[in-house]
């Protein structure tokens, strides 16, 4: 029996630099947990994160790390976002110090806004200029607005509740509801990623709190229909911001984008699966599943020159 389900999210975070937590759906359809200090050895948490999840088709999970929550005594947490077997969004959130879950406030109307095929992204900022830095948090859906198929950020600021912030200026053309969706928050900056009607890879981008119109920078002939995707963005103003997603070869391959420029292959792709990264320091990690042996877990770690096998996170069976 294999340990997770096919198509389950890879939802990674980092809490100092150096410690990796990842969330995924297990056989049984639970969300859970397992950790690493060095990046190499992988543990298990014994107590799932949700036992509520949607699980046929496996629920978008999404996860981000706050290094002081004002809306937990301004405490480091991790929050988890997926969908419930109601389809109503939930937020889960472990007290990093204590290792404690309990579950995070998502007003009804905003938990059941999403769309039941939308998947997941989110972020969290935790540097000292640009947003607010105790405790701005985001999370991206697509909902339906009466007429349109839109993507819709909301938001929790310091001691204030989830709220709807923006639903993006999208053409009724653009997104696709089924799309996955990657974002990267930086300082005074949001590029949020999805593939559009078109199969390109386009993303809007936010700058100074206003959102622009979207901008294609990877062609559908270079992209997978329904592609996985995962961003990451170096630190600051001038940060490199790399895409990771997969193109339309035989066979398949998960490609390296940095700043919208192709840099290669990382490895083939799975399909049905999806994608996680997150950066460790100067180093992007990308979770994903192999070919073989399927039903595993595994990472590539990145350091600016070759792609390198960082090793089994989830074993197969």
């Amino acid at each position: 029996m294999t340990t997770s389900i096919v198509d389950t999210d890879l939802a990674p975070v980092t809490t100092n630099g150096t410690n990796l937590y990842l969330y995924y759906q297990d056989a049984q359809g639970q969300i859970v947990e397992t950790y690493s200090s060095d990046g190499k050895s992988w543990q298990k948490s014994s107590d799932p994160v949700a036992t509520n999840a949607r699980s046929s088709p496996a629920s978008p999970i999404t996860a981000y790390y706050v290094e002081h929550d004002a809306n937990f005594s301004n405490k480091s947490t991790i929050h988890v976002f997926y969908f419930d077997t109601a389809k109503k969004l939930n937020d889960r959130v472990k007290d990093v110090s204590s290792s404690t879950w309990s579950d995070g406030k998502v007003p009804d109307d905003v938990a059941t806004t999403p769309m039941e095929a939308s998947r997941l992204t989110s972020g969290s900022f935790n540097s000292t200029e640009g947003w607010n830095p105790d405790g701005s948090q985001w999370v991206y859906f697509h909902q339906f607005t009466g007429k349109f198929e839109q993507l819709t950020e909301i938001r929790r600021t310091p001691k204030d509740p989830v709220h709807t912030e923006a639903i993006l200026p999208e053409k009724p053309s653009d997104s696709l509801s089924d799309s996955t969706l990657a974002v990267s928050h930086y300082e005074g900056g949001i590029n949020l990623f999805f593939q559009d009607h078109d199969r390109n890879v386009a993303y809007y981008a936010n700058r100074n709190n206003k959102w622009q119109d979207s901008k294609i920078v990877i062609p559908a002939k270079d992209v997978e229909i329904e592609t996985p995707m995962a961003a990451v963005r170096s630190p600051g103003s001038s940060g490199t911001q790399r895409l990771l997603l997969v193109d339309q070869g035989s066979p398949r391959q998960i490609q390296h984008y940095a700043d919208e420029k192709l840099v290669g292959a990382v490895e083939q792709y799975y399909p049905g699966t999806r994608l996680g990264a997150v950066l460790l320091g100067s180093k992007v990690v990308l979770f994903y599943k192999p070919v073989n042996p399927a039903g595993s877990i595994r990472t590539k770690v990145y350091d600016g020159g070759d792609w390198k096998d960082g090793g089994e996170v989830v074993h197969a069976s």
